[in-house]
């Protein structure tokens, strides 16, 4: 997954602006943290920070999350964002997959769209790697 980040305005490349990205497994559980910081052990393994370029852009490569087992919620990664003008972290809409379980209609509706529309198209690369971009708009 790659895509870029935007200052409020949704046009002005944010440059280094910390992400914090985690996910379930294929299984859909968090699972294999090592339990050496309370970001292991409540989100597993898969699970990264990394910082956007100078224009903006960020890549993360990592697998496909599955649903949560047993619930109604589609597959998705959660993001944070520590813009370096605010002082705390923030929460924006999880990545989810366009067309897959649960990405309904009421879904789509109950959706705040903060950072910007988390939902995603995956796409097939020629060497079989899916691909999604997300591109993020910072909040205000």
């Amino acid at each position: 997954m790659n895509g870029t980040v935007f200052q409020a305005d949704g046009r002005t490349p944010a440059p280094n602006v910390i992400l914090y990205v985690h996910h379930t497994n294929a299984e859909g559980r968090y699972a294999n943290g090592t339990g050496e910081s309370e970001w292991s052990r409540r989100h597993g393994r898969l699970r990264g920070w990394l910082r956007t370029r100078v224009n903006g852009t960020y890549s993360i490569t990592t697998i496909k999350p599955a649903p949560y087992p047993g619930r109604n919620n589609p597959a998705h990664i959660h993001m944070f964002v520590l813009d370096p003008r605010k002082p705390d972290p923030y929460w924006i809409d999880d990545v989810v997959f366009d067309g897959e379980f649960g990405v309904y209609e009421q879904y789509r509706t109950a959706r705040l769209n903060q950072g910007g529309p988390g939902i995603v198209k995956l796409t097939s690369r020629p060497d079989g790697m899916l691909h999604a971009r997300r591109d993020i708009r910072l909040l205000a």
